[in-house]
């Protein structure tokens, strides 16, 4: 059985919630500002890493904003750590501490703005 057909076209479509969209501007700005890459970039490595995202749980993100606050946080979690590996591949050795140092603040703005509301 081939994993790949048994996937619905429609995890492969991202559709995210307002609070998700500003999460992701978020994230793009305060990463490519500290490892050099432009916003646009940065952004559709997070697409990347939420399309998989969907497709390898079978769940739309959007649903993800009506579960309570440490599911979301453990769904933000598994997204960081996909993108950091994703896009560690591509930056150079210099630019790891300040894309670590970038997730970081993006992990507590997540925390501030979304855990328990």
């Amino acid at each position: 059985m081939d994993p790949e057909k048994d996937r619905p076209a429609v995890y492969g479509e991202l559709k995210l919630s307002a609070e998700q969209i500003e999460m992701v501007s978020l994230m793009a700005r305060l990463v490519a500002d500290r490892v050099g890459y432009s916003e646009r970039v940065i952004r559709g490595f997070a697409w990347k890493c939420l399309s998989d995202w969907q497709q390898e749980h079978r769940k739309l993100l959007a649903e993800v904003s009506d579960v309570p606050p440490p599911t979301r946080l453990e769904v933000f979690r598994e997204v960081t750590e996909s993108f950091r590996s994703q896009i560690l591949r591509f930056l150079p050795e210099s630019a790891v501490s300040h894309l670590d140092a970038a997730l970081e603040t993006c992990s507590a703005e997540y925390r501030r703005i979304y855990e328990n509301r």
